[in-house]
C-alpha cells in the first residue's frame, strides 16, 4: 500500500512539474507580447510604422550591451533597473535590407511594464 502511494505521489509530482513548465513558457510569451505592444504604441506616437521595419525583443539585452556606449544618457536612467530592450530597425526602400542608423531602442521596466527611456540612433 505504501509503495502504491509513493508511485502515485511521484506521478503527480512529475505531472505538476510539466504543467508548471508549460505555464512558465506561456507567461513568458505573454510578457514578450506586452513588450512588443508597448513598443508599437511608442512608435505609433512617433508616427513610425512598424511595417516599415522590424521590431524585436533584445534577448538578455545583448545588443544593448554591445552597441550603445556608456556616455549615452540612458545608462544613468537604466542603472539598477530590471529592464527589457525592444529594438526597432528600419528597412531601406526596397524592404529587403536593413539600413545603418535610424534604429530606435525602447527600454521597458520588467516589473511595472512602463517605458523607461527611448533612444534614437542617428
Amino acid at each position: 500500500m505504501k509503495n502504491k502511494s509513493g508511485i502515485i505521489s511521484c506521478i503527480l509530482l512529475v505531472a505538476f512539474s510539466c504543467m508548471s513548465c508549460k505555464e512558465a513558457k506561456v507567461a513568458s510569451e505573454n510578457t514578450d507580447e506586452i513588450y512588443l505592444r508597448l513598443a508599437k504604441k511608442i512608435l505609433d506616437s512617433m508616427n513610425i510604422s512598424t511595417e516599415k521595419g522590424t521590431l524585436n525583443i533584445d534577448e538578455n539585452n545583448e545588443k544593448f550591451k554591445k552597441f550603445l556606449v556608456t556616455s549615452d544618457p540612458c545608462f544613468s536612467i537604466l542603472t539598477n533597473k530590471d529592464f527589457q530592450t525592444v529594438l526597432y530597425l528600419p528597412k531601406v526602400k526596397d524592404n529587403r535590407e536593413i539600413q545603418f542608423g535610424g534604429e530606435i531602442w525602447i527600454f521597458i521596466d520588467r516589473n511595472t511594464k512602463k517605458v523607461l527611456y527611448v533612444h534614437q540612433g542617428k
